[in-house]
């Protein structure tokens, strides 16, 4: 058999590398070229050798392959890295325009500060770790807004130029102590410039504590810096605290009822005073304390204790304070119009009750010394 020439050699040597050799004639000795021929058509259908200890050919992947641009994705994973200090992500940009400087994207997924152009995908206000998803063109004179993941927390910022701080969604974990914890979500509003530093408005939205001791709460907490003022909610009642609590929107027909305090019983008698029906106290939202008693006399001497409202520092008056009494005498003549003195101390003290008398009733309001609206 004549021997092979280089071109038959080397589909020899690629079938032997890649397991398709074809088989040797009856009787031994190398293949005839005619079967070295058919061995490398099947082998090459284009027409081209495959070199030496290449990988099989693979089927193409769904997806845009290299060298293919028509504008459609097609995937199931998607990974997105590179060193640290480099600019990775992903970014979007304004259809009928192209990437580059000046040219912000209208989307961007990222924790890197700009996009591969050098356009600030992080807004100045937003923390400095975390990842970044802006979303929307800038506002004159901002940037865009975004939404940034941090450690439990959620930054919403708005882009605009007056922005000092983001918005945020916080979740947090409070010990009450003894192993007693709280877990809450607070949404606070963004700051803007030029306002205190240590102003906000937020409102926190509670669990009841882990020993389930009490129920959940909502807290509405705003402050200027300097005064701050909260609306709370529980399953059992609403509370304002810090400031006074005010409500105008009520009419003759449908008035606004506001109740700051709940009636508290009169206990504490002296100098053989007693009660004799209603004897009770509450404050008034308008900075007031409203008295009613209804009482059997005991001494009645001038400056004698007749009793004493609940210990309350927001009963006390700023100072010796008068009110009028009634009483019932008899025939007995009055010199001088009954009343009593109540003192900073909350004691409501007889002036001017005729021997006889008895019964008084001391039914009015008084200004408290501690709040006044």
């Amino acid at each position: 058999m004549p021997p092979l020439d280089l071109k038959h050699l080397l589909i020899r040597l690629s079938q032997q590398a890649n397991g398709t050799a074809p088989p040797s004639p009856p009787g031994g000795g190398p293949p005839t070229r005619r079967a070295l021929i058919a061995g490398g058509a099947i082998m090459a259908g284009d027409g081209l050798i495959r070199p030496l200890n290449a990988p099989p050919a693979q089927p193409l992947g769904i997806g845009v392959q290299p060298g293919v641009t028509n504008g459609t994705f097609l995937g199931r994973l998607v990974l997105v890295f590179g060193p640290s200090g480099t600019v990775s992500g992903v970014f979007v940009y304004k259809p009928g325009t192209t990437p580059g400087p000046g040219n912000t994207p209208i989307a961007a997924l990222t924790a890197s500060p700009t996009d591969p152009f050098g356009n600030t995908i992080r807004p100045g206000d937003a923390p400095a770790s975390g990842t970044i998803i802006s979303i929307g063109s800038p506002p004159p004179g901002g940037t865009p807004s975004f939404v940034q993941l941090g450690q439990a927390t959620l930054f919403l910022g708005t882009g605009d130029p007056a922005e000092a701080t983001p918005g945020e969604v916080l979740n947090q974990i409070t010990d009450v102590g003894g192993g007693v914890h709280v877990l809450s979500s607070t949404f606070r509003a963004p700051r803007v410039t030029g306002e205190n530093a240590n102003a906000f408005a937020s409102v926190v939205l509670s669990s009841p504590p882990s020993d389930l001791s009490t129920g959940p709460g909502t807290s509405m907490v705003c402050s200027d810096g300097t005064t701050t003022a909260a609306l709370n909610v529980t399953p059992t009642g609403i509370s304002a605290g810090n400031v006074p609590f005010s409500a105008t929107a009520g009419t003759n027909a449908k008035p606004s009822l506001v109740t700051s305090d709940s009636w508290q019983t009169i206990a504490i008698f002296q100098n053989g005073w007693t009660a004799n029906g209603t004897c009770r106290c509450r404050y008034l939202p308008n900075g007031l304390v409203f008295v009613q008693a209804d009482v059997t006399p005991g001494t009645l001497a001038n400056g004698t204790n007749m009793f004493q409202l609940p210990a309350v520092s927001i009963y006390n008056p700023a100072a010796l304070t008068p009110l009028p009494a009634v009483v019932a005498a008899g025939a007995a003549a009055l010199a001088n119009s009954p009343f009593v003195n109540i003192t900073t101390s909350r004691v409501f003290q007889a002036q001017n009750f005729p021997a006889g008398t008895t019964r008084v009733i001391v039914n009015g309001v008084y200004p408290s010394g501690s709040q006044l609206p």
